[in-house]
């Protein structure tokens, strides 16, 4: 789950009267107890609201380790990639 940026608006706790504190919408993006926001509660919340979830930016890391290295295995082989793939033509 992530938290939009809602422009200056609340989160209201789905079942007590009162929005969420900037922890509890840190645990919805999965940011540990320990992690630290600096600034303002406002700016915490800007923060928060703002932020990629690390659990997310994990799997997404994850998910590219892969390409990377095919990426990386290709580059040690001759091989023909197309034009918007060759920095040099652009970079001399």
């Amino acid at each position: 789950m992530t938290v939009k940026e809602n422009y200056g608006g609340t989160h209201i706790h789905p079942y007590l009267n009162r929005v969420i504190s900037a922890r509890e919408m840190a645990r919805l993006q999965t940011f540990p107890d320990s992690f630290i926001f600096e600034g303002s509660m406002k700016k915490a919340m800007w923060q928060i609201g703002n932020a990629v979830p690390p659990s997310l930016a994990e799997c997404i890391g994850y998910a590219l380790i892969p390409c990377l290295n095919d990426i990386a295995s290709n580059r040690k082989k001759s091989v023909n990639l197309p034009h918007f793939y060759q920095p040099e033509i652009f970079f001399g």
